[in-house]
């Protein structure tokens, strides 16, 4: 359960702490695993449907409206399918 890192992150050293339990789950280190994977590659996960706080940081942000960041994202996330 390694991958590729020039230092190891908080998240490497959690995997390793989960690891050395006695009696950790399989399932819980593939997932954590598989969620260093994707945080080291760059990305992020975030909710299909966004929520208002998504909504209104981009509206702020963008000087848009709710409604119209709303478009955006769901283009944004239909587009990565």
């Amino acid at each position: 359960m390694t991958h590729d890192t020039a230092a190891p992150s908080l998240l490497d050293e959690v995997i390793v702490d989960f690891a050395r339990r006695e009696g950790h789950s399989r399932t819980l280190s593939d997932a954590l695993y598989i969620f260093a994977a994707i945080s080291n590659a760059g990305l992020v996960v975030l909710p299909a449907k966004p929520t208002r706080a998504m909504l209104e940081a981009g509206a702020a942000a963008g000087g848009v409206s709710t409604e119209r960041v709303r478009a955006i994202l769901c283009a944004v996330i239909q587009a990565a399918d």
